[in-house]
């Protein structure tokens, strides 16, 4: 169900201010109701894709804004995900209103919202606090990482003292893993969540936004499940789950177990995807072979472990290495609008002319 209005108090039978949730994944393909976003709605949209899309011609500042009435914030979380086709910069980048006690997020305001883009090459997700036209930090995730074009998940948990976290997904998902910190308890309520969007014509169509939720804390009491196993190498498999995994049971390596007859000697987290375990193997695979991977007792951030489950097949196939002509471009999209049945992106279309070839396509460029 794509949106949800819930109310819940925190005690028996006590009239307590009562509490919305607030969540639109655009599965209807529309934005006009169940919820209501208003605003510049002449130039949003939502694409085949299903995900709420800036879709202008001409340079200028957009918002899209929806009710969302919270009378206190206190366990509360927000996640967003938000996709800018684009090198961000001071003329171009993009605001989540988190917080808003007014309509008009272009005007004076109270409230929080999350900056996507800024000058220089340092850009980085950034939760800000704002007092009518003034705006302070409450804590920045990591510099450069939306730089370029990107696509992230973020989620933001706000405690009742006002503590502050700032996660993030760079692939777009939900294994969120935790960037920034901070204290601001300035604003306690809300009325409107929304989007803001500042860009140059070159970038009028390239803003994206989906799956948000606003509400109280969701408590995580699922285990990990694991998504996809990949041999690398002859001695490399990547594991990848459905969350970030905690580091002490992932990298133990006896929670893996590779057949037939290998196991794996190391595994570690990877350095920006803390769902995905790069194990190594006691001995190499073997070219053209089948395996299947076993996983027990590895624990998500919130301590759900997977007991045994498996198997997970996998294959391991030394790609070949490929001659002038056995690779042909076979179609190229250089002007993907207006959609017709197609993605709305821009692609060329690769054919392998052999039959009898594997072709791995890591690493190759195309200009």
């Amino acid at each position: 169900m794509r949106f949800t209005l819930l109310f819940a108090a925190l005690a028996l039978g006590i009239g307590l201010p009562l509490q919305a949730q607030f969540s639109d994944d655009f599965s209807d393909g529309e934005f006009t109701t169940n919820p209501t976003w208003d605003g510049d709605a002449a130039v949003f949209t939502v694409n085949a894709s299903q995900q709420l899309q800036l879709n202008n011609t001409v340079a200028a500042t957009s918002q899209l804004r929806s009710p969302n009435a919270m009378v206190t914030l206190g366990d509360m979380e927000w996640r967003v995900r938000v996709k800018q086709t684009f090198a961000p910069s001071s003329s171009n980048f993009g605001r989540v209103y988190l917080v808003s006690d007014q309509t008009d997020l272009l005007g004076p305001l109270n409230g929080y919202y999350l900056q996507f883009g800024e000058a220089g090459s340092a850009d980085a997700i950034e939760l800000f606090e704002q007092t009518g036209t003034t705006s302070t930090t409450v804590c920045r995730g990591t510099d450069g990482q939306i730089a370029a074009s990107f696509d992230v998940g973020v989620q933001v948990k706000r405690d009742p003292a006002g503590n502050w976290q700032l996660l993030v997904d760079p692939t777009g998902g939900t294994a969120y893993s935790l960037q920034a910190s901070g204290t601001n308890n300035v604003h306690t309520a809300s009325s409107t969540i929304g989007v803001l969007c500042t860009y140059t014509v070159s970038n009028a169509n390239k803003f994206y936004y989906d799956d948000f939720y606003a509400g109280p804390t969701i408590v995580d009491d699922q285990p990990p499940t694991v998504v996809s196993v990949t041999a690398i190498s002859a001695t490399e498999v990547d594991v990848l789950f459905s969350e970030a995994v905690d580091p002490t049971t992932a990298q133990t390596a006896g929670n893996y177990d590779i057949q037939p007859f290998n196991s794996a000697t190391t595994a570690v987290v990877d350095g920006v995807n803390p769902a995905l375990i790069h194990l190594t193997t006691a001995s190499p695979l073997m070219n053209g072979s089948s395996y299947d991977l076993f996983v027990n007792a590895v624990q998500d951030l919130a301590g759900n472990a997977i007991q045994a489950t498996g198997p997970f097949a996998f294959n391991y196939t030394v790609a070949d290495e490929p001659e002038p002509g056995d690779v042909v471009i076979n179609e190229i999209m250089a002007d993907p609008t207006p959609v017709v049945q197609l993605p709305d992106a821009e692609f060329i279309e690769l054919f392998n002319t052999t039959t009898d070839k594997f072709l791995d396509l890591a690493g190759w460029t195309f200009s």
